[in-house]
């Protein structure tokens, strides 16, 4: 199979998926032409998140998903095969993601103002409310710890990159004022111009070596002989994202959030077209087999769906539309461009992981060294998978058009920048739960500065508890299965919430049955290999997971059994 074919294909059903597909699920299921529409229940303005066009909604919505992490998920899965990973990702980013991304940006616009715990008792009740906030807040912790992580390692592999990454947030920052005071430039033209001076910029810096930051030395804490805290130069880096991270919170989401996330959006961009150009001129062969099992010990089924989680279909998706992106929608016709195409775009890009994984390691042989033995849970490294990706990224760049360090430092201020984003957002969306809890938290933590420095805090201890131990891949696999759950969770509102006494559709139960199905699926193998690998996280993480899918269910059912509302 040529390599450049799966990429092509890919970009014909992303296209034809927003054409035909997502426009039948728009007008045929959520009727937002008709009875269902919204249309006049705007949001309430937010002090920050001044709406915008659909035009630049959609790269901070496909960037605030995608977060980089889908890239992960895609090597990961490459391990068992090309042809399981780009089908997973392809038709769950296209289909199941699609109709995920709309279905919940209509239900954020159907209640505009609501919180987050209002919004799950709204359509399942006190008891899953609960749950659901509890989960959402354990999700938005491990992201938010997992970003940094990550971009802390990749700022210690490359410390050429610091610099760059700087530099990509003084450009967001000055496009953000641009485009907020001068409303006589076009934006796209100041955009690009801010992404031009940007690539112009990590080009110069390139060619000094010289200039890289790094940190070095380690801070030890022993008692007793014994060393109790170790902070290295990842831990360094941790903590002085996690500094950004405070800074971004309190900054206007409009002043350098979503400037910085559309400029990481070119930037992604950019990249997936590069390896369109490779793809080109290299034509390269993909040396992954098919299907690949003989060295796992877990099977592609169901393991495949926790995996790529990120990427295809991630119930965090659900939390971001409510919280942030339908905040900055101008109207209810934004719905389908922004809720499918930023699905799309984090499936593009999961598919650009999936096949630099298959063809960059240049023969079969050498793809089995690196791939044969990955998919043990206890051993997956995601620094290893954004590795992979960079250095496979940088091999056809170099055999293509030359220019390897240049290509390799802009791949890794991509990555750095996707991630950063999903750190933003995943702060953001935790700092909203903390606010909307307020009144049930004890007075101490109750002010808005206790507030932040608790969703700062959280999850840099977190972060470095990870940084300081040996990369695990229960916490993977738990992120994953939290995704489904909360993907389970968004299709059976959807269902809950297009009934009618006239029409009850009970078919619309089809989706959310068959993903609870999938969810079980999923989540007794984990379990079991928790329990016999001695792996408390992956253990404890999954039978959390189950307790709550149990609690979804039972709602569920009660609620469908209630009368339905006119």
């Amino acid at each position: 199979m040529n390599s450049l074919f799966l990429l092509l294909a890919a970009m014909v059903v992303a296209v034809l998926g927003y054409r035909f597909f997502a426009k039948l699920v728009t007008l045929g299921v959520f009727r937002l032409s008709g009875e269902y529409s919204p249309g006049a229940a705007s949001p309430a303005p937010v002090p920050g998140e001044l709406p915008c066009p659909a035009d630049r909604l959609l790269p901070y919505h496909g960037v605030a998903l995608s977060g980089g992490l889908g890239l992960i998920g895609a090597v990961f899965a490459s391990a068992w095969g090309w042809v399981p990973a780009f089908l997973w990702v392809l038709i769950g980013s296209s289909v199941a993601a699609g109709v995920f991304g709309i279905g919940s940006l209509w239900l954020a616009r159907r209640a505009p103002g609501q919180t987050l715990s209002m919004f799950f008792e709204q359509h399942l009740g006190a008891g899953a409310r609960g749950l659901l906030v509890m989960l959402s807040a354990l999700l938005l912790i491990g992201l938010a710890a997992l970003c940094a992580s990550l971009i802390a390692a990749l700022f210690a592999a490359y410390p050429a990159v610091v610099l760059p990454f700087l530099l990509h947030v003084l450009i967001a920052w000055v496009l953000g004022r641009a485009l907020r005071k001068d409303a006589t430039t076009p934006p796209w033209l100041a955009i690009g111009v801010a992404t031009t001076l940007l690539l112009a910029g990590t080009a110069i810096l390139t060619a000094f070596p010289s200039l890289s930051i790094a940190l070095g030395g380690s801070i030890n804490l022993d008692i007793g002989g014994q060393t109790q805290l170790s902070l290295d130069a990842v831990s360094g880096w941790v903590i002085l994202l996690f500094l950004y991270g405070a800074f971004t919170l309190r900054t206007p989401l409009v002043q350098l959030a979503r400037p910085r996330a559309i400029l990481s959006a070119m930037l992604a961009v950019l990249l997936v077209a590069g390896l369109l150009l490779f793809l080109i001129i290299l034509r390269p062969p993909l040396v992954a087999p098919e299907f690949h099992t003989a060295a796992t010990r877990i099977a592609i089924l169901p393991w495949l769906f926790v995996t790529v989680s990120f990427g295809a279909l991630a119930g965090v998706h659900l939390l971001i539309a409510r919280g942030l992106t339908s905040r900055q929608m101008v109207d209810d016709t934004s719905i389908r461009r922004v809720g499918y195409g930023g699905a799309a775009f984090d499936g593009l890009l999961a598919i650009s992981a999936v096949l630099i994984a298959a063809t960059a390691a240049g023969d079969e042989e050498a793809w089995s060294k690196s791939f044969g033995a990955w998919l043990q849970p206890a051993d997956l490294n995601p620094l290893y998978a954004l590795l992979t990706y960079i250095e496979g990224y940088a091999v056809h760049a170099a055999e293509a058009v030359g220019g390897a360090d240049w290509i390799r430092l802009l791949a890794v201020l991509t990555i750095c920048a996707l991630l950063a984003t999903g750190l933003e957002t995943a702060l953001r969306l935790f700092k909203q739960l903390l606010d909307e809890s307020a009144p049930r938290l004890p007075p101490r933590l109750a002010g808005n500065g206790p507030r932040l420095w608790l969703a700062i805090g959280l999850p840099l201890a977190v972060a470095l508890l990870a940084a300081g131990t040996k990369p695990h891949g229960g916490l993977w696999f738990v992120l994953g299965g939290a995704n489904l759950v909360l993907a389970m969770a968004g299709f059976l509102i959807m269902a809950l919430a297009l009934r009618t006494p006239e029409r009850p559709r009970p078919w619309l139960l089809a989706a959310p049955l068959l993903l609870f199905g999938l969810t079980l699926w999923v989540l007794v193998p984990m379990l079991l290999e928790g329990w016999r690998e001695s792996d408390y996280l992956l253990l404890a993480g999954t039978g959390m997971l189950i307790l709550v899918t149990g609690g979804l269910l039972r709602a569920a059912i009660a609620r469908w059994r209630s009368p339905v509302s006119a």
